[in-house]
C-alpha cells in the first residue's frame, strides 16, 4: 500500500510552532503570578503579630488583628509599628523605607502620623491608632499587588482573543488552501485569457 503525500498539504509545524508560543506564554505568566504570591507573603510578614495597648492604664500585649481604632498603642525601641495612627506623647525616628523605598529614618513627634510595618528606631512614643486591618496603607498596598495580579493588561486581552480565534481561522486557512489547490487561481486566470483570445 503507497500513498502519494506529493499533493498533500501538512500542516503539523505550524500546529506546533502556535502549540510552543501558547505554552511558553503560560509558562511566563505563571512564573510571574508566583514571583508576585512571594512578594505578597513578604509583604505579610512585615507586619508585627502583637501589639502592647494602653487598657485601663495597664500595658496590655494583644494581636495585633484586635487593636481598635481610638486605642493606644506604646512603642518602644526596636518594635514595628503594628496599625496606623497619630503620634501623641514621647518621639522617635523610624525607618519608613518599606514604604517610600527611602532608607534615612523619619523624625516623629506629636502629630505625626505613623504607618504599619515601619521600624521605630531608638525612641520610645505612644500614638493613637486610626486605621486598623484592611484600613492600613500596608493592607492598601497588598491589596493593589493582588489587583494588579488577577487583572490582564489591555495588550494581553487583545491577544487572548486572538488566541480564541485562532483555531476558527486556521479552519479558514485549511479551506481557503484546500479550495486554492482544487481551483487554482492562476489556472483560472489563464484559462479566462484562452478563452477570449479564442473570441477574438
Amino acid at each position: 500500500l503507497s500513498v502519494d503525500t506529493n499533493n498533500v498539504h501538512v500542516h503539523f509545524d505550524t500546529a506546533v510552532l502556535i502549540t510552543m508560543f501558547v505554552l511558553f506564554g503560560r509558562y511566563l505568566e505563571a512564573r510571574a503570578k508566583g514571583r508576585t504570591s512571594e512578594a505578597i507573603r513578604s509583604l505579610m510578614q512585615l507586619q508585627p503579630q502583637t501589639a502592647v495597648i494602653l487598657r485601663q492604664d495597664q500595658e496590655v500585649e494583644v494581636p495585633s488583628q484586635e487593636v481598635l481604632p481610638g486605642d493606644t498603642i506604646v512603642i518602644r525601641p526596636g518594635n514595628k509599628i503594628p496599625v496606623d495612627g497619630i503620634v501623641t506623647s514621647g518621639a522617635s525616628s523610624i525607618n519608613e523605607s518599606m514604604l517610600t523605598g527611602e532608607s534615612m529614618p523619619v523624625q516623629k513627634s506629636i502629630d505625626s502620623p505613623v504607618f504599619s510595618a515601619t521600624l521605630n528606631y531608638e525612641g520610645h512614643f505612644r500614638f493613637r491608632a486610626t486605621k486598623v486591618g484592611a484600613q492600613t496603607a500596608l493592607s492598601q498596598i497588598i491589596k493593589l499587588v493582588q489587583d494588579a495580579q488577577g487583572s490582564k493588561a489591555p495588550v494581553q486581552r487583545i491577544a487572548d482573543r486572538m488566541v480564541c480565534r485562532s483555531p476558527e481561522l486556521s479552519v479558514a486557512l485549511v479551506i481557503w488552501s484546500e479550495i486554492s489547490h482544487w481551483f487554482p487561481v492562476a489556472s483560472l486566470a489563464q484559462k479566462s485569457q484562452r478563452i477570449s483570445s479564442i473570441r477574438d
